[in-house]
């Protein structure tokens, strides 16, 4: 089951970024990271912040651990401790579902026999692929919000649900470059504005530093051009 759950029109949706705890509480840390320290209570250190400047002239307000010394590096964990867990959770996954009545969001019983056969569906584990598939796509067809649920999918990048009629497969296979990027750098700029640094984004996400470094210059180009 999905571990972490999004609304659309009123639906749940499993929306599971790899980085943070979901808002839930479930735990969705990335592969390869150790679990976070503690002291001999089983409580994490206490923060305070500072204020550094960043790889690309930036000044950042960036959360260090009460007993690092001034201009020390800020890591992953550290900052994934000091920040919020719906906070971050919002900051990758920054494209909100529609808000509205969805059709899925009420059991259908002329498509399915029972509400959990129906949630199943959507939720991307069907009981029987080729009949609920088919019973969940004639739901989303009659759905009002349909034209919006198809782009919070394609902006999202959604890969684990049934979603505007289409599954998993069908969503990835409508991914583009541009969609990718576009998400990307929603999700640099969402965590650099909670004081993220260079370093630190490009860990949580998974991709080169020099890439979001040619990010941040751009939001600071538009900035400058925009005064």
């Amino acid at each position: 089951m999905p571990q972490s759950r999004g609304y659309c029109g009123g639906r749940l949706l499993g929306v599971t970024p790899r980085a943070v705890r979901a808002p839930n509480g479930a735990a969705t840390r990335r592969k390869g990271h150790s679990p976070r320290p503690t002291d001999s209570y089983g409580q994490r250190p206490r923060s305070r912040k500072l204020t550094t400047t960043d790889s690309v002239g930036v000044t950042p307000s960036l959360v260090i651990p009460h007993n690092a010394e001034p201009g020390a590096r800020v890591n992953t964990h550290e900052f994934e401790d000091a920040t919020p867990p719906e906070i971050l959770y919002r900051a990758l996954e920054p494209y909100a579902p529609p808000a509205g009545a969805a059709a899925c969001a009420t059991h259908n019983p002329a498509r399915f026999d029972t509400p959990r056969r129906q949630d199943l569906a959507f939720w991307g584990e069907p009981l029987d692929p080729a009949v609920d598939y088919p019973a969940a796509r004639e739901i989303c067809l009659a759905c009002p919000l349909l034209a919006a649920c198809r782009k919070y999918a394609d902006d999202s990048r959604e890969e684990q649900h049934f979603l505007a009629g289409m599954t998993a497969a069908e969503l990835v296979s409508r991914r583009t470059k541009r969609t990718e990027i576009a998400k990307r750098r929603r999700q640099v700029q969402e965590l650099h504005a909670l004081g993220a640094s260079t370093t630190v984004i490009a860990d949580i996400l998974g991709r080169d530093p020099s890439l979001i470094r040619g990010d941040l210059r751009s939001f600071a180009q538009q900035d400058q051009a925009a005064m």
